[in-house]
């Protein structure tokens, strides 16, 4: 079952996507779902996924690095696989999917010039108990102005 909006205060950080298309948000519970993929390690499998320089590159305009923590992240002795979750599948058999947690890890993995990076990719009945529901929509210049939030 989807969370609700009430339990979580102004400023909680919650990973946030907006359809292009139709400006349907999605927001899911990051924290929450990064902690059920280390709860589940021995259950879920790790596949290494594409670097894509474009994609890297985006999360700057799209204000989605916080230099600080990319900073933390690179001092990590050990990075966990980053989560990708499947919203549908597309017309070309392949799955489309969203990048909810590993932003910094994705964006390191490209300055490191590397070509590929571990990762979940979760199915919907994964990911979906970790979606928030009753959070009012965003417009994506609305998510972009917003300051990057420090993880729990």
């Amino acid at each position: 079952m989807p969370l609700d909006a009430r339990d979580y205060p102004p400023g909680t950080p919650i990973y946030t996507y907006i359809d292009p298309a139709t400006g349907v948000n999605t927001h899911v519970d990051s924290d929450k779902l990064r902690q059920w993929c280390a709860d589940n390690t021995a259950k879920l499998e790790v596949v290494l996924t594409p670097v894509d320089p474009n994609i890297a590159c985006t999360f700057l305009d799209d204000n989605v690095i916080d230099l600080a923590h990319l900073a933390r992240v690179k001092s990590m002795k050990r990075l966990d696989p980053i989560i990708y979750c499947v919203t549908e599948i597309g017309a070309n058999g392949y799955p489309n999917v969203l990048l909810v947690d590993g932003h910094h890890r994705f964006f390191l993995a490209y300055l490191d010039r590397r070509q590929l990076i571990e990762s979940y990719i979760l199915t919907r009945e994964q990911w979906v108990p970790f979606q928030i529901i009753g959070l009012p929509d965003l417009t994506e210049n609305q998510l972009r102005a917003m300051p990057t939030k420090p993880r729990r």
